[in-house]
């Protein structure tokens, strides 16, 4: 057992007094975020407080229940269900081994002849594992709340389509599904799931369909609790839809009608308007009181909750029963192979990265920082304080993205696309008259390339597909000569539409089976969450985003692009490439807790999930909506960490941080310490250096500021702390054993080594610093070990860890001696050193050589990156309720349902 100073000092005797089974259990699972075990923290009480009367015996209870809770969890789910909830018959109440019910048989039987065949078997697994941590809907009062994690654009309404599937066949009558806050978002769910739901054989009986939201009749009552009708719902997240809702279900509960209905919600896009607002007011905000409402009414059922940005979800406040948390479980989809998302799509920023040659796709183009400002407008608010009104126009970057959606959809049609729809987004910002303002821009500019076309003169078009051609791999076979997809140029303008679709259009973009759209849509709020915009192969994005749900949500090309990834192209900032390449790993961080807390058996509400901060202006999600959540940290030693960021142009701290180095390296050899030259790579090691050289030399050299966990003010005292021994610091050569230049940077006589090559990445001028993304690549966090194996001529076991954190467990496991590695980068460092995704680099022009460095601390101590969390307590509070303010969408007729079926068995 491993005693970690992490943990607070065991209860005084006289704490015990009042110290109650779920106080000390609340205690002990806090000690989770410091990456203690619930065992070792028992364990730990155990030795200090044992003798205490009845603190013993407390503990051991609570240690073997745990046990069991694992037993019976892995019995039941094989490490696969994050699922809190016990099975009373220790297998769950749902088999999806049994052959398909009625809906589902259908619906798996359409998947399997359609577009989604090699996903069916991922779809009923993943459904199945869903539908058994639900509500049994034979047992009346079974109530359960859980959340399903998906990735942007990737197919969650198919999930969910199984799970209610799935769960109507097992007895559930009714199923609601909350749609968003807008209408053309509502009715492409409602479409979606009357395409590939509620048309199989069975007795549906609708309260909504794709022109009309849920409205005043109450005649459907009659139709819950009869066994052999299904009621559907596809609500819109509005005031008056919901409160219909719950006038409908009063009325069914005062009829009876409501205890015989197990009712299943499905809350899609459930971060946005769902959480509560004003908790920190003590009150409850408008939206959100509404689906508890109808929540509280439910009797038998689940409510689960579908996003793919959890953050509003996992903030809520996990003690106040009656509130959405997912307090029985959370479930995180698998991300499909084929699927395009942020890591894909921009790489993974240097703080996740285990290579540093993760660039993405080589599909982003950056939008220079002058055109921001032009195409980008400032508020309705600052323009009519100045007088200065929005008047865009045409700048390079927009012109290159538009003529590229020409040439792609070109392509597309010889490639036998073209009855396909092919789309394209401009997001520049949410003011609605901006829209208009730049939907006439871009119309003007379709206009002029239609007749320059015409006139025989595609120079333009000829020449940037020339320089696109070869930056990517088409799909399966080579791309046309231009020759080739010049006669489809014209026929793709002369079908292209320059749409605008916000809330004061009176068109909204629809993709009508039979005729292909050629079609570009501006738009700023409609268009950021949950619309499927049909063939979108060029994205021109340049919309400020200060939350990470917000940024994520408005990558609308995130997705699939079936036989056409390679025509994919982004037009985006640099910073807002780097913030994407930060929620990458965000969003890989978060799923791998989610599963870790799965694995230990604890149930959400009774662990808070930790979610990573940004370290520069990016929230996680707005504020008002994190009030529940307190500061956190993980533990500093167990990690590595690397400077990514460095002022290329400020010579005097490049040089300053040279001299700091080089005084490092030589009062170590000064001190009677050998180098050892690594014969494969040609890096200098010193071991036993001591802990007070070190933190030395930490003090003196200057961090980016965005290194929050690298400021001397938190690496000098933990060390001091908790590495206050032998140091091993390796010199690292370039992992080509030699620059490009050829050149080689002397830290002292006898310990020179050759330059390494570290590109940054290709910002355009919107940096003020130089970023090169990722340090630290391949197996350097074990490189000590393995030049100490080299050097014995011994085939060691640190060249199988392959992942990082299989190499921090060998550190630990070796010695958990504390490493810095040193990297002298080239100041003339080359875009081309990582090959392929030269696209998105450019060269180094620093004004000296650069030195880097990475820290790969021992297994101890705390006090590294800020994360923040919901801890659960065990007190309630009493809210009042206000009205939220909501982005009215609501033009929608009332749907009128059907006269009441007769017949019918109660259940």
């Amino acid at each position: 057992m491993r005693v970690n100073e992490d943990l607070p000092p065991p209860p005084m005797k006289e704490q015990f007094k009042v110290l109650n089974k779920p106080g000390l259990k609340k205690m002990i699972e806090g000690h989770k975020l410091l990456g203690n075990s619930f065992n070792e923290a028992i364990d730990f009480y155990m030795e200090q407080v044992g003798a205490f009367p009845g603190v013993a015996e407390l503990l051991a209870e609570m240690k073997r229940e745990h046990e069991e809770g694992i037993e019976q969890y892995n019995a039941k789910n094989s490490g696969e269900v994050v699922d809190g909830k016990p099975a009373e018959d220790g297998g769950g109440w749902y088999d999806n081994n049994k052959d398909p019910g009625l809906v589902w048989g259908q619906i798996k039987q359409k998947m399997s002849a359609g577009p989604l065949a090699d996903a069916v078997a991922t779809i009923d697994k993943e459904s199945g594992l869903i539908v058994k941590g639900l509500a049994n809907p034979k047992v009346k009062g079974d109530k359960v709340r859980g959340l399903v994690i998906g990735y942007v654009q990737s197919g969650k309404t198919a999930n969910y389509t199984a799970v209610v599937a799935k769960a109507l066949d097992e007895g559930f009558r009714m199923v609601i599904v909350l749609a968003g806050m807008h209408n053309n978002l509502r009715q492409q769910t409602q479409e979606r799931l009357d395409r590939d739901l509620f048309n199989t054989r069975a007795s549906w009986y609708p309260l909504t369909d794709a022109t009309g939201d849920i409205g005043t009749s109450l005649a459907g009552t009659q139709v819950l609790g009869k066994s052999n009708f299904y009621v559907t719902a596809v609500v819109k997240k509005n005031p008056s839809r919901l409160t219909n809702l719950v006038s409908f279900l009063k009325m069914a509960r005062q009829q009876g009608a409501l205890a015989k209905t197990p009712i299943l919600i499905i809350d899609d896009e459930s971060d946005q308007a769902t959480p509560n607002t004003e908790a920190k007011k003590e009150k409850y905000s408008g939206i959100n009181n509404l689906v508890r409402q109808v929540w509280e009414l439910v009797e038998t059922g689940s409510y689960v909750a579908y996003t793919a940005t959890p953050f509003a979800n996992i903030f809520m406040d996990p003690d106040d029963g009656g509130e959405l948390y997912p307090a029985n479980f959370i479930y995180p989809l698998s991300r499909p192979e084929t699927y395009i998302g942020a890591r894909k799509v921009f790489g993974v920023s240097g703080e996740f990265s285990e290579d540093g040659s993760d660039d993405g796709m080589g599909i982003v183009r950056y939008v220079p920082k002058e055109e921001v400002e032009i195409i980008v407008p400032k508020s309705p608010q600052a323009q009519e304080k100045t007088g200065e009104y929005y008047d865009p126009e045409m700048v390079p970057s927009l012109a290159a993205a538009v003529q590229w959606f020409v040439i792609a959809s070109a392509v597309r049609r010889f490639r036998g696309h073209g009855d396909f729809h092919s789309s394209m987004l401009v997001h520049t910002a949410a003011w609605k008259d901006s829209h208009f303002a730049l939907q006439a821009v871009l119309q003007e500019y379709v206009h002029e390339l239609r007749e320059t076309v015409a006139a025989g003169d595609c120079t333009r078009l000829e020449a940037l597909y020339s320089t696109e051609n070869t930056q990517i791999e088409p799909e399966g076979q080579a791309n046309p000569a231009w020759d080739q997809i010049r006669p489809l140029v014209a026929d793709v303008l002369a079908d292209l539409e320059v749409l605008a679709d916000n809330g004061a259009s009176s068109y909204r973009v629809e993709y009508p089976d039979g005729r292909p759209r050629t079609v570009v849509v501006v738009g700023g709020n409609t268009l950021a969450r949950g619309l499927t915009l049909e063939g979108l192969v060029t994205s021109y994005f340049v919309r400020g985003a200060s939350a990470y749900d917000t940024l994520l949500q408005m990558g609308r090309w995130f997705g699939y692009r079936p036989d056409y990834a390679d025509l994919l192209r982004i037009w985006t900032s640099a910073e807002l490439a780097v913030d994407y390449a930060f929620l990458a790993g965000v969003e890989e961080e978060l799923r791998d807790k989610v599963r870790q807390m799965a694995q230990a058996g604890s149930p959400p509400n009774e662990v808070g999930v930790a979610v990573r901060t940004h370290p520069g202006r990016l929230e996680i999600t707005s504020r008002n909506k994190m009030t529940m959540t307190e500061k956190v940290t993980l533990a500093l030693g167990g990690h590595r960490h690397q400077t990514t960021r460095f002022e290329e142009h400020d010579g005097d701290t490049l040089r300053s941080n040279q001299e700091k180095a080089n005084e490092l390296v030589q009062e170590a050899l000064a001190g009677g310490i050998t180098p050892i030259v690594d014969k494969l790579t040609g890096s200098v090691m010193l071991s036993e250096v001591p802990a007070s050289l070190v933190a030395a030399f930490l003090s003196g050299y200057a961090v980016n500021p965005d290194h929050t966990p690298l400021q001397p003010e938190r690496t000098v005292p933990w060390i001091e702390k908790h590495a206050d021994r032998g140091w091993n610091v390796v010199l690292r050569a370039s992992s080509n054993a030699e620059s490009k230049s050829g050149g080689t940077y002397s830290y002292a006589h006898g310990a020179d080594v050759p330059l390494t090559q570290r590109p940054p990445l290709l910002e355009s001028g919107c940096a003020a610093s130089a970023n090169i993304k990722a340090l630290m690549a391949g197996n350097d966090v074990l490189i000590d070990l393995q030049i100490l194996e080299r050097r014995a001529s011994t085939a060691g076991g640190s060249k199988e860890q392959k992942t990082v954190e299989e190499q921090l467990k060998f550190r630990q496991l070796n010695g958990n001696v504390p490493l810095l590695v040193l990297y002298a980068i080239d100041k003339n460092s080359q875009a081309d050193h990582y090959g392929k995704a030269s696209k998105n680099r450019r060269n180094m022009d620093a004004d000296e050589h650069i030195i880097g460095l990475g820290l790969v601390l021992p297994d101890a101590g705390h006090g590294d990156v800020e994360y923040v969390a919901v801890t659960p307590t065990l007190d309630d509070e009493d809210l009042d309720v206000v009205v939220d303010f909501v982005v009215e969408d609501d033009n929608e007729k009332d749907y009128v349902p059907a006269p009441p079926p007769e017949g019918g068995e109660s259940l």
